[in-house]
């Protein structure tokens, strides 16, 4: 589940004897978001293009570290190097998402311990917010490592993901306008045309 209080509450009072296992996604998300929030606040030290062309390759601080191309590797690399706090934010990033490597519970918290103990007192502050969930949730966010399949909510994610875009692109036609621009779109009139009667 999401890590969303009244859904942890309701699964206790309903099936009290549940497993609850918080959604790796949006444990990790919380990382990123840390990522997000020290690049902004970076945005006053650089200069206008500097700070463009960081806000263009932010998806390569938040890309873990073994799918990084070799030419995003060579980007990060030129970043961290101009902007040594950056460096210091993508490893414990990444120390935090090697969390969800490991391969028992035991190993998962000890990571977890571990990460805590390495990260650098200017990104302390930072990081306090995600500390403070995974303290929340320790017991649902651990519980992701003692089932013998990994489990997440990535289908029921994407799934709403789609609905909210449908919903986006179709606001304010009616269900019948829908289904004529569906019908009658330039791409499935050729697809009629084409077909032999």
């Amino acid at each position: 589940m999401d890590l969303w209080n009244p859904y942890r509450s309701a699964i206790q009072a309903l099936v009290p004897k549940a497993r609850i296992i918080a959604d790796k996604y949006h444990v990790l998300r919380q990382a990123n978001e840390v990522v997000e929030t020290v690049r902004k606040s970076l945005r006053d030290t650089l200069s206008p293009a500097q700070a463009k062309q960081l806000k263009q390759d932010r998806k390569i601080l938040l890309k873990r570290a073994k799918d990084l191309t070799e030419q995003q590797r060579f980007i990060l690399e030129a970043w961290t190097r101009f902007i040594p706090l950056l460096h210091e934010l993508y490893q414990c990033k990444e120390e935090f998402f090697r969390i969800y490597d490991a391969g028992s519970e035991q190993d998962a918290y000890e990571r977890y311990v571990t990460w805590q103990q390495h990260i650098p007192p200017m990104l302390a502050e930072a990081f306090q917010t995600l500390q403070q969930t995974v303290e929340a949730w320790k017991s649902e966010i651990f519980n992701f490592f003692e089932t013998e399949l990994p489990l997440t909510n990535a289908y029921t994610e994407r799934a709403n993901l789609s609905i909210r875009e449908a919903t986006r692109i179709t606001y304010g036609l009616s269900f019948r306008v829908l289904r004529a621009k569906l019908l009658f779109s330039p791409a499935n009139t050729a697809k009629r045309k084409a077909t032999p009667q």
